[in-house]
């Protein structure tokens, strides 16, 4: 279906041009889809993490991103519309409060083949950098380094340290070893969404994705991992009374 999307969006494009309306329409009729598939767990899952006191989401793709616009809530933390590297994003948690007032160098080159290649296919150019020079950073959804920049200072000031929810994803080369890693994190609130049968207190299984060895996209197949995580918060109610 995700090339299927692909193709029709091209298609649109080059016949109509990017501002069609066949294509607008074709947007938002796709994204009503979207949420309604997820619509009946949006409750559940802001229940529990209000329950918990959650103020910002801390993650390693755009799924942050997602909660924050489906809870309407401003954005509490920076890691929005951007990905990091499995390894990375561990190291980034662990030293959070000194990684987001560190600096950024902007680079065209990723440390890995995977970073090289999704950068590669990805539809658009998008500034790429390392924080402190170490912490790989894809800002997939910004066109500039100044854009970039600007919004990840503004949405760091903003992070609350002691109410926040970390996140985790099977993506972009991840390992068992990086899954361990995460679940080793000493945070209470937190959870990794895996395509792999990883034992761990924060590990949420979901075998739709076993197949293909990486969980899907977090906008393109949120409901899934909202069923999965509603269910889960259930299990843990005791973190987030």
């Amino acid at each position: 279906l995700r090339k299927y999307d692909k193709m029709m969006k091209h298609f649109i494009k080059n016949k109509l041009g990017e501002n069609s309306w066949i294509l607008i329409c074709y947007r938002k009729c796709k994204n009503v889809c979207l949420y309604l598939k997820r619509f009946r767990y949006i409750y559940i899952v802001r229940k529990y993490l209000r329950m918990g006191g959650v103020k910002s989401f801390v993650s390693s793709n755009c799924f942050a991103g997602r909660l924050y616009q489906d809870f309407d809530m401003e954005y509490t933390s920076p890691t929005v519309g951007l990905w990091f590297l499995p390894a990375d994003y561990v190291e980034f948690c662990k030293k959070m409060p000194y990684f987001l007032n560190s600096e950024i160098i902007w680079t065209e080159c990723s440390k890995t083949e995977i970073g090289n290649l999704n950068r590669e296919k990805a539809e658009h150019y998008y500034p790429m950098g390392l924080i402190d020079g170490k912490i790989e950073v894809h800002f997939l959804h910004y066109d500039s380094c100044i854009e970039a920049w600007k919004k990840w200072k503004r949405r760091a000031k903003r992070i609350d340290y002691e109410h926040a929810f970390f996140i985790g994803m099977d993506q972009n080369g991840c390992t068992e070893a990086d899954i361990k890693a995460f679940d080793a994190l000493p945070f209470r609130k937190k959870v990794f969404f895996s395509s792999k049968p990883v034992e761990g207190d924060s590990v949420i299984f979901i075998p739709e994705f076993q197949a293909q060895g990486y969980v899907g996209d977090p906008y393109q197949k949120a409901h899934i991992f909202y069923r999965y995580l509603s269910k889960w918060l259930k299990e843990h109610e005791v973190l987030f009374s």
